[in-house]
């Protein structure tokens, strides 16, 4: 249903001239369907459908690492570690923060590695955690600066996950009359952009260690 009502708004596009950013494409792919149908009108609508389609129906990979409870009880419990930080990415070189979102402490072990080694640096979908997974995990949740903080942690080593939300404000060309007169006016428009971001730490009881360093997942 979702991907039919991406088409959809296509087709609509195309038949009106207007110009349409359909959130959930990827990035990269955001402005070219309505390019093509600013230029070439109704002959790009197989091509906009194409976009539509390869960018929406990503295939979901199945992870390769079975989960083993094991690697997850030794952090299961309490400590006297703590992890504090300011969830944050640079956006055009402006400063964006995670404000009122959760965020998760995972311990590191091969199952955890693999979600962060394939989906955030190697971009692929992977397929549904295991149940047990939500349990083993330790959550807060930022402020409205992005300022976080966890308590009473068992020492070892863990990934700080967590998402950047923002507006992005942007003006597009929308076709004026037909194709032949190349007369465009520009639209202004805003989009939310979400960035996951993520960060190694390693915790010991009776210290305290403040998370600055964040890398951005695909």
């Amino acid at each position: 249903m979702k991907l039919l009502s991406l088409l959809h708004s296509v087709v609509f596009a195309i038949r009106t001239g207007q110009t349409v950013r359909v959130k959930s494409w990827r990035k990269r792919h955001m402005n070219r369907a309505a390019l093509l149908f600013a230029r070439d009108g109704a002959v790009s609508l197989l091509v906009a459908a194409a976009l539509a389609l390869s960018s929406c129906a990503e295939a979901i990979v199945p992870r390769q690492v079975t989960f083993n409870e094991a690697d997850f009880t030794r952090t299961r419990g309490t400590g006297s570690g703590s992890v504090v930080g300011r969830a944050s990415t640079v956006e055009d070189g402006s400063p964006r923060f995670a404000q009122k979102i959760e965020v998760d402490l995972a311990p590191v072990n091969a199952y955890t590695t693999e979600f962060v080694k394939r989906r955030f640096e190697g971009g692929e979908n992977l397929g549904p955690a295991d149940p047990r997974y939500s349990q083993y995990l330790h959550s807060t949740q930022t402020d409205e600066h992005g300022n976080f903080e966890f308590r009473h942690i068992p020492p070892g080593d863990y990934y700080v996950v967590t998402k950047v939300s923002w507006i992005h404000n942007y003006t597009d060309l929308r076709l004026v009359g037909s194709a032949d007169d190349n007369n465009y006016m520009p639209v202004e428009g805003t989009q939310e952009i979400s960035q996951w971001i993520y960060a190694r730490v390693s915790v010991k009881n009776g210290q305290t260690v403040k998370v600055t360093n964040w890398s951005q997942g695909n």
